[in-house]
């Protein structure tokens, strides 16, 4: 069957499974792999994690500081999602800048223009879909960020992140090409946009060639929201959601003797595929000490807690204390 898969070299091959395919434990692995140590270890068993491969055996230059920014990077995703389904936890604009969430003060004639959009897209929604979830990918399909109640005020929320120049940045501008692409053949907004810069020990940048370039900087406009609770929430789910949709560009349906199968080109793009089935079929946590993010699955009774049982035994000695993940 290994002859019938088209692009060979650039498709992982599924069908004869000769590479690394990614679960729900390697995502909490992966999560959990928060020094260079236990990331070197992780590696070993999930080598080519930002290009296409076949080749099991771990490289002997790795690059761990890429490593480190995309798991720093699918955490903040699962952090964001977790935030905005805890609804016993108020969320307020300061809780955003953990996010990498900028804010935008519009003003009262783009205030009135976007509840008159928003307007027209709930009309509009009305008259050319049947069922609520129809509705819902009409909307999002728009851009369209929620209800506007007419009477709230209105804040503009951004994505604003900088990532160390390495495999992972090569990985992302590939995948903002590839959004570039489908948002163009789609006929939608493309949010997305990046630029290099150099960021200093102080933590100021300034733009530079690619070349020169320490980091890349992601930017991606997520949107207009109420400046409330729930348009925080709401935020932050479409942060989670954007971020998903960017890192699962390279995820693809192929067709193999009447078959579909999915195919997903490296192993970053695995492990966010894995990341979105685990958040389906199991709970999305944070540990109530360290704040990681953990999948549950098969809960019975007591909800799970602790994202491992190093940190369940660490509350026991101190109860009601964190060491929260910075």
């Amino acid at each position: 069957m290994k002859d019938f898969i088209p692009e060979r070299d650039k498709f992982v091959d599924v069908a004869a499974d000769k590479t690394w395919h990614s679960t729900n434990q390697d995502v909490e692995r992966f999560i959990a792999s928060d020094t260079e140590a236990k990331m070197r270890a992780f590696l070993q068993g999930a080598p080519a994690m930002f290009t296409a491969s076949d080749n099991l055996t771990l490289p002997a230059d790795v690059d761990l500081t890429s490593a480190m920014a995309a798991r720093d990077m699918l955490q903040l995703a699962l952090l964001a999602r977790e935030a905005a389904k805890d609804e016993e936890a108020s969320l307020s604009n300061e809780d955003l800048e953990g996010f990498g969430l900028r804010i935008v003060k519009p003003s009262e004639e783009q205030k009135e223009f976007l509840r008159e959009r928003a307007q027209m897209i709930e009309e509009v929604a009305d008259l050319a879909t049947e069922g609520e979830s129809e509705q819902g990918f009409y909307k999002q399909e728009r851009g369209y960020t929620g209800a506007l109640d007419l009477e709230a005020d209105i804040i503009g929320i951004s994505f604003d992140a900088y990532v160390p120049k390495g495999l992972y940045t090569s990985f992302l501008m590939r995948m903002l090409h590839m959004n570039d692409l489908a948002t163009e053949a789609r006929g939608i907004a493309n949010h997305w946009s990046s630029e290099w810069c150099i960021v200093d020990e102080d933590g100021n940048s300034k733009p530079s060639t690619e070349k020169k370039a320490t980091h890349l900087r992601l930017i991606c406009a997520l949107g207009y929201y109420e400046d409330s609770d729930v348009g925080i929430r709401r935020a932050l789910t479409n942060l989670c959601d954007t971020l998903m949709t960017l890192h699962m560009g390279d995820v693809r349906t192929i067709v193999i003797d009447g078959q579909e199968i999915r195919s997903i080109a490296t192993g970053i793009g695995s492990l966010w595929w894995s990341a979105l089935d685990a958040m389906r079929i199991g709970r999305l946590g944070a540990c109530e000490v360290c704040g990681r993010p953990f999948i549950a699955n098969n809960e019975r009774g007591k909800r799970r807690k602790y994202c491992t049982e190093a940190c369940k035994q660490w509350r026991k000695v101190h109860p009601g204390e964190t060491r929260m993940n910075k």
